[in-house]
């Protein structure tokens, strides 16, 4: 049938209408829930945990929380708060579902809790994973059993016991007593007392003499410990020459007998003493006579680079002094005193070496133009270009042409000597002994004026001219 143009937007607007409507139930409601996975961690066999999960309608409409169910083989360790069954939720709302965990042996749990509402039913429903851990409390007394030795009147001693908890959950210390003779007793301990696991709490019990005999005890300690109900620790005390005397280490010495440390069968009067940072003979000295221990007692052991313990003045902190000795053990014998040679050059400074830090520098050295005594005679440069061996003033390289003559430097005075006085480069010039004009002669070869060339006993004489040119005597 053909539909009216007229009627046709009335009937479109229905038909949209109803696939509109279709589509929002279909999100009319949604069920969501927080977290997916609820995890108990560790829980002590007996105890329990609880966690919560949230349950919310987070689609446009609301929802009916229809059941909730736990499946799988550890379902009887988690407990459901099934009071949110038949709540209704409006959009936006939540519930909170309690879950407890309450393990029976020890073990991993797992299971799954099905939540299903009016809007989720069957393969919709949503699943949330649920596990936990359980454990059993484990403890460790130690010692296992304590001597307090011999202790006189009037005085009292202490003993520590230690409970450690080695399981993965706490354990419980229900009740602790002291009994037996009069004396013993328990420094303050509130029970129940808990021990957390992998901590370690101590007791401390106490010895007070009545009279000087020999007195038993124990210390018994409850526990919520599966395996170690009951800990029963012997104590004894002024009983060495009874039957009473307590060997806790089994070394053949109670501790009333002089054994120092009566948990360590390696410490005992008599022991021998090793580098074990212990007293093992129990003389009151740790480690006397090993390498570990400081025999002279300058602070320093054999291991601690004393190269010699019998010695209180020889270690690493000792100053080195001229005796044969090395005194600071660093290898060297009298380094860096007189007697030793610093330098490695063969000489010491007893030996004449004056500077035993420069190896270049002894009595056997050469000296040197450097400005040092190298063969320590006490001069410098000596027989160098750099001494002034004359002590003129002048050395070589400062100009002394004859630095073995204090006659002759550049201050020197010339003379007729034959000797280039001035180290000028010049023999004899401006004496009678040099030609100065030279035209030949010198004074004392008869030149009259060795300034003029002209005038000599070479020349001819010029009459007439006043001047004696031939140096005769006479200007005729």
């Amino acid at each position: 049938m053909r539909v009216p143009f007229a009627l046709a937007p009335a009937l479109l607007l229905v038909l949209t209408a109803g696939c509109i409507d279709t589509q929002l139930s279909a999100a009319a409601t949604k069920l969501a829930v927080n977290p997916e996975l609820l995890d108990f961690g560790i829980v002590a066999v007996g105890g329990e945990s609880t966690g919560t999960l949230s349950v919310s309608s987070v689609g446009v409409g609301s929802l009916t929380v229809v059941s909730l169910t736990v499946a799988g083989n550890d379902a009887e360790a988690f407990v459901i708060d099934t009071t949110a069954e038949g709540a209704q939720l409006p959009k936006g709302e939540s519930v909170d579902v309690t879950i407890g965990f309450r393990p029976e042996d020890v073990g991993a749990f797992e299971a799954d809790l099905t939540v299903q509402s009016d809007a989720n039913t069957g393969e919709d429903a949503v699943v949330v994973h649920l596990r936990g851990l359980a454990g059993a409390p484990s403890l460790v007394v130690y010692p296992s059993a304590v001597d307090f030795g011999l202790v006189p009147l009037g005085a009292d001693v202490f003993a520590t016991v230690s409970v450690q908890s080695l399981g993965s959950v706490s354990a419980t210390i229900t009740d602790a007593q002291v009994s037996g003779d009069a004396g013993f007793y328990l420094v303050a301990l509130t029970t129940p007392a808990e021990v957390e696991a992998g901590a370690t709490v101590q007791l401390s019990v106490g010895f007070g003499p009545v009279d000087s005999e020999g007195q038993t005890g124990a210390l018994k300690l409850t526990t919520d410990d599966p395996d170690l109900p009951l800990v029963v620790v012997p104590l004894a005390a002024n009983a060495c020459l009874g039957e009473g005397a307590v060997d806790v280490d089994g070394d053949g010495v109670a501790a009333c007998a002089g054994d120092c440390n009566d948990a360590d069968d390696t410490v005992f009067p008599g022991e021998n003493e090793v580098a074990d940072g212990q007293d093992n003979d129990c003389d009151g000295t740790t480690d006397e006579d090993t390498e570990a221990g400081d025999d002279d007692g300058d602070g320093y052991s054999e291991n601690g680079g004393d190269c010699n313990d019998g010695d209180g003045a020889v270690s690493p902190d000792a100053a080195e002094t001229l005796d044969g000795v090395d005194d600071d053990c660093d290898g060297a014998v009298d380094d860096g005193t007189d007697g030793y040679d610093d330098d490695g050059d063969g000489f010491t400074e007893n030996g004449g070496d004056c500077d035993d830090a420069a190896g270049s520098t002894s009595p056997g050295s050469e000296e040197t133009a450097d400005g040092v005594d190298n063969d320590c005679d006490g001069s410098v440069d000596e027989g160098t270009s750099a001494g002034d061996d004359d002590g003129d003033g002048y050395d070589e390289a400062a100009g002394d042409c004859d630095d073995s003559a204090s006659t002759t430097s550049p201050a020197g005075t010339e003379r007729a000597n034959g000797v280039d006085d001035d180290c000028d480069g010049t023999v004899d010039e401006g004496t009678a002994a040099y030609d100065d004009d030279s035209d030949g002669y010198t004074e004392n070869g008869g030149d009259c004026n060795d300034a003029n060339d002209d005038i000599g006993p070479h020349e001819l004489e010029t009459v007439g001219d006043g001047v004696d040119n031939d140096c005769d005597g006479s200007a005729q």
